[in-house]
């Protein structure tokens, strides 16, 4: 997979998580992020203003790739 060595699944269910320290540095240390499908706008309540929107903005602004299905 292009030099990616390790995949992670994490499944978040609300903002408390969204809010979490464990899934921020997740985020942080990703070499790629996929979103699974799902409802978008779920996703978007769940990580407005949370560590999750955080995390996904600097790997963002890193170049990291980003991408999912719907």
């Amino acid at each position: 997979m292009g030099g990616i060595n390790s995949v992670t699944t994490i499944i978040i269910h609300n903002r408390e998580a969204s809010n979490d320290p464990f899934v921020y540095n997740k985020i942080l240390q990703s070499e790629a992020l996929f979103f699974a499908g799902g409802d978008q706008w779920t996703y978007y309540s769940l990580w407005k203003d949370t560590a999750v929107e955080k995390g996904v903005m600097a790997l963002h602004e890193r170049k990291t790739p980003i991408g999912g299905t719907r």
